[in-house]
């Protein structure tokens, strides 16, 4: 069978000013330990796409010789067929850097992205260094704990709501199933772990007298209250607002314009 072959390769972030490098393994390689086949590996390093300053472009330097580096140790170690060295490259990776990558994955295309970085302070908050091989379960039921016992950013008076805690925690499982499915971890942790359950909640909605009141109160800011009175009437979230666009409204001769 012909030896497998490590390539160095890059791709754009969605803001189009780094380079994230991945290496390629081809044909794949079987970890011995999850018995998976491994047919690439994020490195979690960047390097920028068009250097401005002579720092940028001798961190650019350095950065890809030892990218150079990491390369040559990946290809002498699935030559001598043995994938002690991913195992320990993964193992001591920061999931800090990981879960940000996943969280950039969703800028611009989901409502969510604030979310995730909201996720990722709380991430920080709870342990400013996270490798991992410091993932388990008691590390996972930890964090849990501490989302569901949080106090809220913009009110230190309250906790998150359960229900926030269940998205927020949510995100963190996808990440960790993520990171199994890339042989980041070895183990698939999430099976072991129970979600936080959501609670129903009651909505309660304003007659139309009260928005009437509303709109014949006085605000200094305009812009602000035509923004609260359209997501009023609308029903749309302020997440769907910010990331709302002219070409999300279509026209119906049967109903009008509405928000796609």
């Amino acid at each position: 069978m012909k030896p497998s072959k490590v390539n160095l390769r890059k791709f754009k972030n969605t803001k189009g000013d780094k380079y994230y490098h991945r290496l390629d393994i081809y044909p794949p390689v079987k970890n011995k330990i999850t018995g998976k086949e491994t047919r690439f590996v994020n490195t979690g390093i960047w390097t920028w796409v068009k250097p401005k300053t002579e720092d940028d472009k001798n961190y650019n330097k350095k950065t890809l010789a030892n990218l150079r580096g990491i390369q040559a140790n990946y290809q002498l170690s699935v030559q001598n067929k043995s994938l002690d060295f991913l195992e320990d490259y993964n193992s001591n990776k920061d999931f800090l850097e990981y879960f940000l990558e996943q969280a950039e994955k969703r800028n611009g295309k989901s409502s969510d992205y604030k979310k995730w970085l909201i996720v990722y302070d709380y991430l920080k908050d709870f342990s400013h260094t996270i490798k991992f091989k410091d993932l388990n379960l008691e590390f996972i039921e930890n964090f849990k704990t501490y989302l569901l016992n949080k106090k809220h950013k913009k009110n230190k008076r309250v906790t998150i709501s359960v229900n926030s805690a269940a998205s927020y925690f949510s995100k963190f499982i996808l990440t960790l199933k993520e990171a199994y499915k890339y042989d980041y971890l070895k183990e698939d942790l999430t099976k072991k772990v129970e979600k936080i359950k959501v609670e129903e909640t009651k909505m309660d909605f304003l007659t139309m007298d009260e928005v009437q009141k509303l709109k014949n109160t006085e605000c200094p800011d305009p812009i602000e209250k035509r923004i609260c009175l359209f997501m009023i009437l609308s029903g749309q979230r302020v997440s769907d607002v910010e990331n709302l666009r002219w070409k999300d409204l279509e026209y119906s001769e049967n109903t009008g314009y509405y928000i796609r």
